[in-house]
Formats: C-alpha cells, structure tokens, sequence
C-alpha cells in the first residue's frame, strides 16, 4: 500500500469488506466471530481473504488465517503488519 492508513481507517476498510463479502446489510461489530456469528464457511473465508490480501497488499499466510477468528482479529493483523512494514525514521 503506497500510503500509510490510519487504523480508523482500516477498521472502516475492513468492515466494509467483510460487510461485502459476506452479504451482510450492517457493519459488523469487532468482537463478531467470522464462522460462528456470521456464518462465514470455507470458500466465504477464502474469498473474504483474497478481497483482503488485494486491499491492503501481500499475503496473509495460512497460519495465521487459522488464528483469525474475529472481525477484530483481523484489523489487529492488518495493522501489525502495515506497521511492521513501515520504514522507521
């Protein structure tokens, strides 16, 4: 990602992708399990991954989708690893 997105920013990101993604009709809340309260099967969670990986750049290894297991999960990743990516000065 050429700019640097303020983790508000994400957050709305990223709740507007799984909103899309899963055809939800509100944004769902952080502490919102992906499988169990949304009801995300496999091929929902691959593609949900994929729309991810193509917003914010890079892969997210397998491992570590097996660790996501929330809405809020997921925005801590992206952030830790935008984070980790950013020169420092």
């Amino acid at each position: 990602m050429s700019q640097m997105l303020s983790p508000q920013e994400i957050s709305e990101r990223v709740t507007s992708i799984v909103s899309e993604v899963l055809s939800l009709d509100d944004p769902p809340g952080l502490d919102l399990d992906l499988r169990k309260d949304l009801n995300a099967d496999s091929l929902d969670l691959l593609t949900l991954f994929m729309t991810l990986e193509d917003e914010f750049g890079g892969s997210i290894p397998e491992d570590e989708v097996e660790s996501i297991s929330t809405v809020g999960d997921i925005i801590d990743y992206i952030n830790g690893r935008l984070a980790a990516e950013q020169p420092e000065s």
